[in-house]
C-alpha cells in the first residue's frame, strides 16, 4: 500500500497544494495579499486529469468529476474574495467537504477510498513539511 501511495504522491501533492493549501495568504487578518489562482476550469481540468489517471475513471465519471471540481473551485474563488482568515478557513473546509461528498457519489467505493487515503496521506506529508519549514 505504501508503494502505491508514493506512486500517487507527485500528482496529488501538486493538486492539493493548488486546490487546498494556497489560501494561506497572510497572517494578518486586516490585510490580505491577493492570491493568484489558475481559473476554476483549469484547476478542474487538472484535478480530473490526475484522478482519471490515478483512479481509472470512466469517461462519465471524468466529466462528472470535472464539473464538480469546477463548481467547487469557483466557490473557493468566491470565498477567497469574501472572507478573512478564520472565516475563510472554515469556508474552505466546508467547500472541501461538499466537494468530497459529491465525489463520493460519482466514484465507486474503491475509487473513493483510494482518493481519501491519498488525500489524507498527502495532507499529513504537507503538514509535516510546513512544520519543518517553520522550525
Amino acid at each position: 500500500m505504501r508503494g502505491s501511495l508514493l506512486r500517487l504522491a507527485p500528482g496529488w501533492c501538486a493538486l492539493l497544494a493548488m486546490l487546498l493549501l494556497l489560501p494561506a495568504a497572510s497572517s494578518r487578518a486586516d490585510v490580505r495579499e491577493p492570491i493568484q489562482l489558475h481559473p476554476p476550469a483549469a484547476r478542474a481540468e487538472a484535478l480530473a486529469a490526475v484522478m482519471q489517471e490515478q483512479l481509472s475513471l470512466t469517461p462519465e465519471q471524468a466529466v462528472a468529476v470535472r464539473s464538480a471540481a469546477e463548481k467547487y473551485a469557483g466557490e473557493t474563488d468566491m470565498a477567497l474574495g469574501k472572507y478573512q482568515q478564520r472565516e475563510l478557513r472554515q469556508q474552505l473546509k466546508a467547500i472541501a467537504r461538499a466537494r468530497d461528498a459529491e465525489f463520493e457519489q460519482i466514484l465507486t467505493p474503491e475509487q473513493f477510498d483510494s482518493y481519501k487515503s491519498s488525500k489524507r496521506s498527502l495532507m499529513r506529508e504537507m503538514k509535516s513539511r510546513m512544520k519543518g519549514e517553520a522550525g
